[in-house]
C-alpha cells in the first residue's frame, strides 16, 4: 500500500477514536467527519454548554483544563489571535485552541452571544467541538464539529430531504454518505465540510426525524461505487422531467457513465414542474456585465443539450464579438443578484420584452444525478431504495466496503445494483419532445419507466440544489 494511503488510513483511525460511533458490521473508511459550523454568522462571542457536561482541553494537551457540570455555561470570546474565557473559580484564561469533549450520549449547545447574524434555529450538536480564532478573519470564532458519520448522515438527511417515505430516504442517505466519504478520500480526513447548502445542509441534532434515523440505520455504512471508486452521488430537488449529463452542466472534461441525462417521468409530481419568472432587463445585463468583465447589451440561448437544457448563453456586446458562457454560470449570476430561488434550473426558454426578460422553465436545481421528487414518487409507488439508485445512477455498485484499501484498490466485492432494464423497465422507442424546448434533438435514453401514478397531492419541500 502506498505510504500516502497508509498515512491517511492511520490518521482516520486516530480521528475515529475521538468520537463514539455506532457499532457496524464492518469497519468503515471514515468513522467521523469534520464540519465547519456557522461560518457566515461571523461569531465573536459564543456560549457553550453540554447536557452531560464538557471537558475542556487546550490545543493538543492531554490533560483537561476543567470540567463543566451538566448544562453549565461557558462564554468564549476572541482577544486578538487568542480565545479568552473565565472559569467559575479562576481568573481569565487565554488559549490558542480549545477542544470540548462530551460523553457519547451528550449534546453540546452553542449560543451566538455576539455575531454579525444570528440564525433563529437551535445549535445543538453531538460529538467533539474544536474552537479557535479564525485564521482568515480576525476577531471571529471558528467552530468545527467532529461528529460520527452516521449521526452526520441522519442530520443532513433530515435537512436536505425530510419526507416520510422510507425507501427514498434510504436512497438519499446513501447519496449523502457517499458524497461525504468521497470528499474525505479526495482531501484527507482533516478536511472541513461546510454546513450549508453549497455542500450539504447540516444543522446538528434539532432537525433529525424518526424516518431519517431509521433510513440511516438501515443503510449503515453503505455507499455507491463505480469501477471500485466512490461516485459523485449528486442530487437536486426536481429534474423537470429530464436529468442532465454532468459534463454539460459543469463543463467537466471527464464523462461519468453513471451520470447520464435521461427522461424522468416520476418527477411530474414536483411543484416545480412548471414555472415562469420575469426579470428587469437593465439589472440583469448589469449583473452579467459585472460577473464577466464586459459590457453586456443582450442575451441569447446558445445551444440546447441532449437533456433538453440550455447548454450555453450568448452574451452580446455592442463593441466586440459575443461571448458564450455555461448556462449554469448564467443561472448562478441570476440567483446571486435576484435571489437563490429565482432561476430554478437551466431547463428554460427565454423571451425578450421591452424592459424585461421572461423565463419559462421546469425543475429546480442543477439536474444531475438523483431527483428528490422523482425518488419520492418512486418510493410512493413501491420501488425499493436500490431500484431508485439504479435509475438515477445506472451501473453503480451499492454496499458496505470492508475498509479504505478496498475503495482505493477498486475491489469492492459487493453485489451490483441491477440496471433498470434488468429490473424490467423497457427501452423507450420514440421519446417525445417537451414543450419547453421545441428545437432540441432527440435525447439519448436507455430505457423508459412505466408512467407514474397520480399522486394524491403536491408538496413544497425541496432541495435548492447546486
Amino acid at each position: 500500500m502506498p505510504q500516502l494511503v497508509a498515512r491517511i488510513w492511520a490518521t482516520s483511525l486516530l480521528l475515529a477514536a475521538l468520537v463514539a460511533t455506532p457499532a457496524t458490521a464492518q469497519p468503515t473508511p471514515f468513522d467521523s467527519v469534520q464540519v465547519r459550523l456557522l461560518k457566515s454568522a461571523l461569531p465573536r462571542t459564543i456560549v457553550v454548554s453540554g447536557s452531560q457536561g464538557l471537558d475542556l482541553f487546550s490545543a493538543n494537551e492531554p490533560n483537561a483544563i476543567a470540567r463543566l457540570k451538566p448544562n453549565e455555561k461557558l462564554t468564549i470570546t476572541t482577544s486578538g489571535s487568542r480565545l479568552y474565557f473565565k472559569l467559575r473559580d479562576a481568573g481569565g484564561i487565554y488559549a490558542i485552541r480549545l477542544r470540548l469533549i462530551q460523553p457519547d450520549d451528550g449534546e453540546l449547545t452553542i449560543e451566538l452571544a455576539e455575531a454579525q447574524s444570528k440564525p433563529t434555529r437551535d445549535h445543538i450538536y453531538k460529538g467533539l467541538m474544536k474552537v479557535e480564532v479564525d485564521p482568515t478573519r480576525a476577531a471571529t470564532v471558528k467552530m468545527v464539529n467532529q461528529v460520527a458519520i452516521e449521526d452526520y448522515v441522519e442530520s443532513v438527511l433530515s435537512s436536505e430531504f425530510g419526507f416520510e417515505e422510507l425507501e427514498a430516504s434510504k436512497a438519499m442517505a446513501i447519496c449523502i454518505r457517499t458524497l461525504s466519504w468521497r470528499s474525505l478520500l479526495q482531501h484527507g480526513p482533516e478536511y472541513e465540510l461546510p454546513d450549508h447548502d453549497i455542500w450539504q445542509v447540516y444543522h446538528g441534532v434539532s432537525p433529525i426525524t424518526r424516518t431519517a434515523r431509521e433510513a440511516t440505520r438501515r443503510t449503515e455504512g453503505q455507499v455507491m461505487t463505480y469501477g471500485g471508486e466512490l461516485i459523485e452521488a449528486v442530487y437536486h430537488s426536481s429534474s423537470g422531467g429530464y436529468t442532465a449529463n454532468h459534463e454539460e452542466v459543469w463543463d467537466a472534461q471527464l464523462v461519468l457513465p453513471y451520470l447520464r441525462g435521461k427522461r424522468d417521468p416520476y418527477d411530474a409530481i414536483s411543484p416545480y414542474s412548471d414555472w415562469t419568472i420575469e426579470l428587469p432587463k437593465k439589472e440583469l445585463l448589469q449583473a452579467l456585465s459585472e460577473d464577466n468583465d464586459m459590457k453586456v447589451t443582450g442575451i441569447r440561448v446558445d445551444g440546447i443539450g441532449r437533456d433538453r437544457r440550455v447548454k450555453n448563453v450568448l452574451l452580446l456586446q455592442s463593441n466586440g464579438d459575443p461571448r458564450s458562457i455555461r448556462s449554469n454560470a448564467f443561472r448562478l449570476t441570476v440567483n446571486r443578484r435576484f435571489g437563490k430561488d429565482k432561476l430554478r434550473s437551466t431547463l428554460f426558454t427565454v423571451d425578450s420584452k421591452a424592459d424585461s426578460y421572461v423565463f419559462t422553465g421546469k425543475g429546480f436545481g442543477h439536474g444531475v444525478g438523483l431527483s428528490q421528487y422523482g425518488a419520492l414518487e418512486m418510493s410512493k409507488q413501491g420501488h425499493l431504495y436500490n431500484e431508485i439508485l439504479a435509475y438515477y445512477f445506472e451501473g453503480v455498485t451499492v454496499g458496505q466496503p470492508s475498509g479504505y484499501e478496498e475503495l482505493v484498490a477498486g475491489n469492492a466485492g459487493n453485489a451490483n445494483v441491477p440496471t433498470a432494464q434488468a429490473m424490467g423497465f423497457p427501452r423507450e422507442e420514440s421519446p417525445s419532445k417537451p414543450e419547453v424546448v421545441e428545437e432540441a434533438p432527440p435525447i439519448q435514453i436507455d430505457f423508459e419507466l412505466p408512467a407514474p401514478a397520480e399522486s394524491a397531492k403536491k408538496t413544497s419541500r425541496r432541495r435548492i440544489g447546486w
